[in-house]
């Protein structure tokens, strides 16, 4: 992960940077109020009144660019101050807020240096000195260092350690959630989830459309969030292959199988639900194919069972899903009951419609076990 040294030597070419930038909007400034000198000079012989108006409005002209400087602080610097790292020691931090108050006194003082310029000399109309170009600062980016326990290693991103290459991700997505701008206005654009690739995102501050680029391991997140949900789910997993091994209830080996699916989307979803929604769609395609009847002969009890068994747990997860409000992963368990479900099937119906009982599947499991246990002939 970043270093101090990193995170320092990146703030003090910054803070040079905006030195840089911050002189050269002060010579502009001066460059500015010095061409406006004869042109007021003769509003002030033809009109005092329009030169009083012309002096207002190019103080408040030149006075802008404190505005571009602070906002320049705030989208370059300014994260600086916001960075989420335990590895920082409270020395290092200090260190660091220090040269943030340096950059931050250079904003503060460029104000005065503004007043003394406009003060300084005669003024013209506006000729819109904001809109001229200037040696912008480049835009700040979340460092690429790697971990400092991966740093003597040379590994592409989808060799890294699962849980090592996930913290990375995780640390690159916070440092852009604290710097990701809009090229426009510069007003600082949400960034609610982690993105594994390019998208549009809409401004707050102007409603243009902006580009975000995550960052190579954020792009990766997936391959390492999968990998961890499936460690989540491994209870899950371990349930299902009991019932793989031993001889289970009828039905209940789909049963669990449908569960650990479920809680390893669901570990996805809470980690990266940009990525799981993309996944949606074929994860849905996945669990409907779950269910495939057995070719060896089944007797009418053992198969009556097995459905009666399988349709009552997914009545019982959905009904707590229900209760927690679960909606999107209700709507995956309930793509399951459709793909199992016999046409016209009451017992079914009445899980998909959120009036399943224990009562209604008690009925329906003791008539199952009135029927012949005969193998058909």
């Amino acid at each position: 992960m970043p270093t101090y040294a990193h995170y320092r030597s990146q703030l003090e070419a910054l803070t040079e940077r905006l030195r840089v930038y911050l002189d050269r909007l002060e010579a502009r400034a001066r460059e500015y109020t010095a061409q406006a000198a004869s042109v007021t000079a003769g509003l002030q012989v033809s009109d005092p009144g329009a030169a009083q108006e012309h002096r207002a409005e190019v103080r408040r002209t030149v006075m802008y660019l404190h505005t571009k400087a602070q906002r320049t602080f705030d989208q370059h610097l300014a994260p600086f101050g916001r960075i989420d790292d335990d590895h920082l020691t409270p020395q290092e931090r200090a260190a660091l807020e220090n040269l943030l108050e340096t950059a931050r006194a250079m904003v503060g003082d460029f104000r005065t240096r503004l007043e003394r310029v406009v003060d300084g000399a005669p003024t013209r109309s506006r000729p819109g000195l904001e809109d001229q170009a200037t040696d912008q600062i480049p835009a700040y980016q979340p460092p690429e260092q790697p971990r400092q326990d991966l740093a003597q290693q040379d590994l592409p991103y989808h060799d890294v350690p699962q849980s090592a290459g996930w913290d990375r991700a995780v640390e690159d997505w916070r440092l852009a959630q604290a710097s990701f701008t809009c090229q426009r206005c510069g007003t600082r654009v949400p960034l609610p989830e982690l993105y594994h690739v390019a998208v549009y995102l809409t401004c707050p501050g102007c409603g243009s459309r902006v580009v975000f680029q995550p960052s190579p391991a954020m792009q990766a997140a997936p391959e390492w969030a999968e990998e961890l949900a499936q460690e989540q789910a491994a209870p899950q997993r371990r349930r299902y292959e009991e019932q793989t091994a031993q001889e289970s209830a009828p039905g209940m080996r789909l049963v669990h199988d449908v569960y650990y699916r479920l809680a390893w989307f669901h570990a996805l979803s809470s980690m990266l639900p940009f990525y799981a929604r993309t996944r949606r769609q074929a994860f849905l395609g996945e669990l409907g194919s779950c269910y495939q009847p057995q070719s060896s002969p089944q007797s009418s009890r053992y198969a009556e069972m097995e459905y009666v068994n399988i349709i009552g747990s997914f009545g019982d997860y959905a009904a707590v899903l229900r209760q927690q409000g679960l909606a999107a992963h209700l709507e995956l368990l309930l793509a399951v009951v459709r793909s199992v479900m016999r046409p016209g099937d009451a017992l079914a119906h009445s899980v998909l419609e959120g009036t399943y009982t224990e009562a209604a599947y008690q009925q329906r499991a003791d008539a199952a076990l009135r029927l012949p246990d005969a193998l058909p002939r």
